[in-house]
């Protein structure tokens, strides 16, 4: 794929792609870089990156995405806004305070004025951050994208499983993953599964019938911000089904797919008719 193709998917869809295809078609775009002449094409992409980055939980690589905008585009107000926030989040107050001045002089809305008096309060008050640069969470995604697997390892504690999770994933190892996935269904009673937990897992787990059977086990352990595979279709035409009612709907249609149970899936479309479940192939 080439850079503007990469644009054209936006970040979702990247992210719903998952690391090792990230790794295979968007980073390769690198090296279209320097004969590219199209500058909106190089904002975009280093916006793009940092966003991905950014919701993988390596920030630090996401600064210097968003950094890399604005040697393009100094006044990109969302690279702008993005690093305001990020510096917040680390509780670099003032260095968040001159983005969001910078932004707001660039054209940002209103909002971005509390931003810069929560900003003033939060210098006068001495706010702990919300993390920190060497946070292990945040050192592990930034290993995993420089490939330093062990280097993530390094980092794990034995209770750690989604965080193993992540650094398996990235190496692409299925069974390993699914071992840990089975250690988490028998030791987790609360799982905070994010959207940088599923960017890790590889795709062709996710088309195994094994793993969506452990999730369908576990799914009332899951905490209710949960980031979750999702159907957009059942959750606007039912919203007011509880979330685990959809989210275990859901889970049941990827399994009946993966089986080719169309008994199961007929079953879904008599009990939910106005939710569309494609056929199976």
């Amino acid at each position: 794929m080439n850079i503007q193709q990469i644009i054209e998917l936006g970040n979702q869809e990247i992210i719903d792609n998952g690391y090792l295809w990230f790794n295979e078609n968007v980073l390769t775009c690198k090296k279209e870089i320097t004969s590219q002449t199209d500058i909106d094409v190089v904002e975009e992409y280093f916006f793009l990156l940092g966003d991905v980055y950014e919701l993988a939980d390596a920030m630090n690589s996401a600064i210097d995405a968003y950094k890399m905008v604005l040697k393009v585009n100094e006044n990109n107000v969302d690279a702008l806004l993005e690093l305001a926030n990020l510096y917040e989040n680390f509780g670099e107050y003032e260095l968040a305070k001159e983005f969001f001045t910078k932004a707001l002089k660039n054209g940002a809305d209103g909002d971005v004025i509390e931003s810069i008096k929560e900003l003033d309060i939060q210098i006068k008050e001495h706010t702990p951050p919300l993390y920190s640069h060497n946070d292990n969470k945040i050192l592990i995604s930034e290993y995993l994208f420089k490939k330093e697997y062990e280097n993530a390892l390094s980092l794990v504690g034995n209770d750690d499983f989604l965080l193993k999770a992540r650094i398996y994933g990235a190496m692409g190892n299925n069974e390993m993953v699914l071992s840990i996935w089975d250690q988490i269904s028998k030791n987790a009673n609360l799982i905070n599964f994010d959207i940088a937990d599923s960017f890790f897992i590889p795709n062709k787990l996710k088309e195994d019938v094994k793993f969506w059977k452990i999730i369908e086990t576990n799914i009332a352990h899951f905490t209710y911000d949960s980031i979750f595979w999702q159907d957009d279709n059942l959750n606007s035409k039912y919203h007011d089904l509880p979330i685990i009612e959809r989210r275990k709907l859901n889970i049941q249609k990827i399994i009946f797919q993966l089986e080719k149970n169309s008994e199961g899936l007929k079953r879904l479309k008599e009990e939910y008719p106005m939710w569309e479940i494609s056929n199976i192939d």
